[in-house]
């Protein structure tokens, strides 16, 4: 759609509340065209991970109108594809969250939808759930997961509680709605009286949390000393609830265990960078914990640190889903992966430990474009077929993780409780799972997985175009690739343990390129490392 930015900007000014935040917002700008190009030169557009982008006024930013617009086309598609369409909607710590949630819950209503909301900040694994246990046709969580504070978000779910895969008809239906004149809304207090909008039961909750507790062989953990923090989150209610039941000696970072919109003490709020750590270390260094785990805000991504002498050592995302595995062999006889036609899935940026210890026990390995959704949608299609029982794991490099099929998205909740038990089990044996990691290292080679991000100014369809050749291409001592949502091209043949993938990110201007280096032991797996990255560090500077 082409913005009169002019025209959009008066349009705003005049149909926004006079005196309201986003009216004042509107009039600060009135001299900066560069600011009004930021916030007028677009609309709002679906990621990787659902729509996720900067909190203010206009068509470019996140606020109750663009909030409104999105749901009014969700409505319809909704209408279109549901004899009696409902809804459940969740939202996370972040600024204007409740507000979101809110308003979608309003324009929902009044477009004939039953709406089901959370009372109260939910994460998003827990929403995934109350999809499928309430039956509802779609789910929202209003969040912008690891994003720093001036960012929110909304992802979008389908019946199955895993992201919808294809938005196509809900964003040719977003761009013909005029934000003014086309949006159905109804007051929020009023549908509660009436029971088109109803508060979820706890009862759903403790059904989840029910879930979880499955996942585990054992149900006591009491020799297990583990700091945990949620980055502010929604998440540590219910990790804390279930840590306690299993008799972990807990210890949560004060300053980060409740809402803090503006996320003081971690910018970033994301637990794969290390910078989140930072209060987590000296609580653990002061507690002597064997364990940490991070949450991101919505509860949906887990990352973990294992004591290692008198420092931390955190594991990456790789390094855990391989350590899931492992654990679920060991628990298992010899043939029953192969007996049972057993299945792994994992985007093909994540790691190859996991490809070795799968194919040793017969396991079958499914491969999908980055993004949790489309290993929702595999796990659908083992629902589909009647083999949802050959599913394992699902997980991406990026700390997200899926150990059963009660849900359909990363469950940062469960996943941090079985690395807890896993860590645990070990320790009968005197092992860390460093060991534990080494041991298997050992015998498959070592792994190095890092991603690398890089800037960019061109939009996607020119990042397209420039590199699409790409995929084509083989160098020297590793291969090349290139991944892109548009055309879902996935170079696999003749593949090595070596190789560089790039993609666009779905939610930021960057371009990602993830080095998966392998050797025979960790000092070529280095050598391999070093010489990829550079390569790319060298490419980029050509671009």
């Amino acid at each position: 759609m082409k913005f009169n930015l002019k025209k959009e900007y008066l349009l705003w000014l005049e149909n926004v509340q006079k005196g309201s935040e986003l009216f004042l917002e509107l009039e600060r700008i009135k001299n900066n065209i560069k600011e009004i190009n930021n916030r007028f030169n677009c609309g709002i557009k679906f990621g990787t991970a659902g729509v996720r982008g900067l909190i203010g006024a206009g068509t470019n930013r996140l606020n109750i109108f663009t909030i409104a617009k999105i749901t009014q086309a969700v409505s319809g598609f909704a209408i279109e594809n549901f004899k009696n369409p409902s809804v459940a909607i969740a939202f996370d710590t972040r600024k204007n969250s409740l507000l979101f949630a809110n308003t979608a819950a309003m324009v929902f209503a009044a477009n004939d939808l039953k709406v089901f909301v959370f009372d109260k900040t939910e994460p998003t694994p827990l929403l995934s759930f109350a999809v499928r246990y309430l039956g509802c046709s779609l789910g929202v969580m209003i969040t912008a997961s690891h994003n720093p504070a001036q960012y929110n978000g909304y992802k979008l779910y389908g019946e199955d509680g895993s992201q919808i895969d294809d938005v196509t008809e809900i964003y040719n239906k977003l761009e013909n709605i005029d934000i003014f004149c086309d949006i159905k809304y109804s007051d929020f207090e009023s549908e509660l009286s009436s029971g088109k909008i109803e508060y979820i039961k706890n009862a759903v909750k403790k059904e989840y949390i029910k879930n979880v507790l499955s996942l585990l062989d054992e149900s006591k953990l009491n020799n297990l000393s583990v700091t945990y923090s949620p980055l502010n989150g929604c998440a540590g209610e219910i990790f804390c609830g279930i840590s306690k039941n299993l008799g972990i000696k807990l210890n949560v970072v004060k300053k980060q265990e409740f809402a803090d919109e503006n996320f003081t003490t971690c910018k970033i709020p994301n637990p794969e960078k290390k910078e989140a750590f930072g209060l987590s270390f000296k609580l653990a260094e002061e507690k002597k914990s064997n364990l940490i785990i991070l949450n991101d805000p919505d509860g949906d991504r887990m990352s973990a640190a294992v004591k290692n002498g008198n420092d931390y050592t955190i594991l990456s995302g790789n390094e855990v889903a391989a350590l899931f595995l492992n654990y679920i062999i060991e628990k298992k006889p010899k043939d029953f992966f192969k007996k049972n036609k057993c299945v792994i899935i994992k985007s093909i940026v994540s790691g190859g430990l996991t490809d070795e210890i799968a194919r040793e026990n017969g396991i079958e390995i499914i491969k999908t474009l980055t993004g949790f959704k489309h290993i929702g949608k595999q796990i659908r299609n083992l629902e589909s077929k009647n083999e949802i029982n050959r599913f394992l794991i699902g997980f991406e490099e990026s700390c997200g993780y899926l150990l059963d099929s009660y849900i359909r998205d990363k469950d940062g909740i469960a996943a941090g409780i079985k690395i807890c038990e896993i860590t645990n089990y070990y320790m009968q044996e005197n092992l860390t799972l460093l060991d534990v990691l080494k041991n298997l290292y050992n015998k498959f080679g070592y792994y190095i997985e890092k991603t690398i991000p890089f800037s960019i100014k061109f939009d996607t369809e020119e990042l397209q175009q420039k590199f699409e050749n790409i995929s084509t291409n083989k160098f020297e001592n590793f291969g090349f690739f290139f991944i892109d949502k548009k055309i879902d091209k996935i170079a696999e043949e003749n593949q090595n343990k070596n190789n560089i993938f790039i993609r666009a990110s779905g939610t930021e201007p960057i371009l990602k390129f993830y080095i998966l280096a392998n050797g025979k032991n960790k000092s070529s797996a280095l050598l391999n490392f070093q010489n990829m990255k550079d390569f790319v560090l060298d490419f980029c500077s050509k671009i």
